[in-house]
């Protein structure tokens, strides 16, 4: 059955800051999503977010609110909110990886006509990048 209450949104816009503030800003979230029961995973391009953030309904909206009106980013725009019945990103208060490369699937997604296969595309290099980005940091050295 699935909980309503438990709530998925994605979003994109360009970033107005450099990698070290971005840096910051992803060390910041780790500890404040930890306390607001968020969990998610964000792609950097160097000049580019798309973010994945899901927990509690209430959470997820008010967060996404004030993501909207964070002035370190420009053309924000949410993909998608929707309810889901488990956490796509449950071990990861804020997943982070930098892929210049995922340039080319975020900037068709700021134009009218994008599909929802797009945004499927997208989200998936998200969570399978995210993924890597972990097992990776966890391997011995």
């Amino acid at each position: 059955m699935q909980d309503t209450n438990m709530l998925a949104a994605m979003y994109i816009s360009q970033s107005r800051i450099d990698r070290s503030q971005v840096d910051e800003l992803v060390s910041a979230s780790l500890s404040n999503n930890y306390n607001l029961g968020i969990t998610g995973g964000m792609i950097f391009t160097g000049r580019l977010f798309a973010q994945v953030i899901e927990g509690p309904a209430d959470a997820v909206n008010n967060l996404i609110d004030k993501i909207a009106l964070d002035d370190r980013h420009s053309g924000f725009k949410i993909l998608l909110k929707e309810p889901v019945a488990e956490r796509s990103y449950r071990d990861w208060n804020m997943g982070y990886v930098i892929l210049p490369f995922a340039d080319q699937a975020i900037m068709p997604l700021f134009e009218d006509d994008y599909s929802p296969a797009q945004v499927a595309k997208l989200r998936q290099i998200l969570l399978t990048s995210i993924q890597r980005s972990h097992n990776l940091d966890c391997m011995p050295r």
